[in-house]
């Protein structure tokens, strides 16, 4: 899930794309991906720390192809040139994911994978999980939300405690 899980890689890979020279954080993002005509001068760096408010006039993730979500993103267009200490948003991610595939001519997840994972020794980690390891997600999953339950049902039996009331 790009939008929450992976906000940490797409730093690092923008970072390990600074530090080999390929891009400058100060620079445009535009620079990079000219399609992104609306964000003005919004650097890199601004989409980092969050500092500048990204909307786009349709949700990304309204359409299944890949075409089409893209040209939703590349209108994304500032709520404000005005430069805020805290815009947290997703669309700079997603943005952030598409100069990373621009700049290296691969896939956000190929260069994750690539650059980070397999660098890293990380062989069972993924940003997209594969088919013959979903059932295992599933299952933490399922686990983690009995035990959300079983959490709720001690905490009313606690306060039926404090209340002085008898489970028997």
């Amino acid at each position: 899930d790009l939008a929450s899980t992976s906000k940490t890689f797409t730093a690092v890979a923008i970072l390990i794309l600074e530090e080999n020279n390929l891009i400058d954080v100060f620079e445009p993002v535009r620079k990079y991906v000219p399609e992104f005509k609306n964000l003005g001068n919004t650097t890199i760096y601004d989409l980092l720390k969050f500092r500048v408010k990204i909307v786009t006039d349709k949700r990304v993730d309204s359409t299944n192809k890949r075409e089409e979500a893209l040209e939703i993103l590349y209108s994304a267009k500032l709520v404000e040139e005005e430069k805020v200490m805290n815009a947290y948003t997703d669309m700079g991610a997603m943005i952030l994911r598409i100069v990373v595939e621009k700049v290296t001519n691969m896939s956000f997840n190929e260069f994750i994978t690539e650059m980070i994972f397999k660098k890293a020794n990380m062989v069972d980690t993924h940003l997209i999980v594969p088919s013959d390891k979903i059932e295992r997600v599933a299952k933490v999953m399922e686990l983690l939300k009995l035990i959300i339950i079983m959490l709720k049902v001690l905490n009313m039996i606690q306060k039926l405690l404090l209340l002085g009331l008898s489970l028997v």
